[in-house]
């Protein structure tokens, strides 16, 4: 029997990565002269420090669903785990990318990239949210409202660039899970949201 069926548990958690350009330079692991390699390695630390915290709520999760005695730990590396994990470190990427462009034009500004992880018997969600520089409204009826099923190859894609390509492919992910895809346009310079919901159970298949 699937314990993750028979357990009625409600798991909620959150977290962020927060600060400023500066804040950001001084975590580097190496100084950055050129503005360009800087740019690149603070995008680089908000995404890793945002995919650590990531991977802390799932174990977190998987910790809450399964008594130690079973031995049961999260991996990233199985059945739709994985598939998962490519769409939330997706989402994650995009919004480093959205932040770093919107503090390379406003230095003072704060950034932040918020994730919330939320699990009940039914539904498992999870979803990343930013205050960077938007999202292309052209992109958004390209994305989220063509169907699959018009794609048949990657290649086939119009050029939407990196973002666009990965949207894309998550959609086709998570509707696979029987899940779907949603999303909050906040407008330019105000950020936007990303999230999805799937079956709970589809988490162990």
């Amino acid at each position: 029997m699937n314990t993750m069926m028979v357990k009625n548990i409600k798991f909620e958690k959150e977290c962020s990565v927060t600060g400023t350009l500066d804040d950001f330079a001084k975590k580097l692991d190496y100084p950055h002269e050129d503005q360009t390699r800087l740019l690149r390695g603070i995008n680089h630390k908000i995404a890793s420090l945002a995919c650590t915290k990531r991977y802390a709520m799932y174990c977190s999760l998987f910790n809450s669903l399964f008594p130690s005695s079973e031995g049961r730990r999260y991996d990233a590396r199985k059945g739709n785990t994985r598939e998962l994990a490519y769409v939330d470190h997706g989402f994650i990427g995009n919004a480093s990318d959205s932040l770093i462009n919107r503090m390379h034009a406003e230095r003072n500004i704060v950034a932040n990239l918020k994730m919330k992880l939320s699990y009940n018997s039914e539904v498992m969600s999870f979803e990343v949210e930013d205050n960077g520089v938007g999202m292309d409204y052209n992109f958004e009826p390209l994305i989220f409202f063509t169907k699959i099923e018009s794609f048949k190859k990657i290649s086939d894609l119009p050029y939407i660039g990196k973002f666009g390509e990965h949207m894309f492919l998550s959609r086709e992910k998570i509707e696979q899970c029987d899940g779907s895809i949603h999303f909050e346009n906040k407008g330019p310079n105000q950020g936007a949201r990303f999230w999805y919901e799937i079956p709970a159970e589809a988490i162990l298949k």
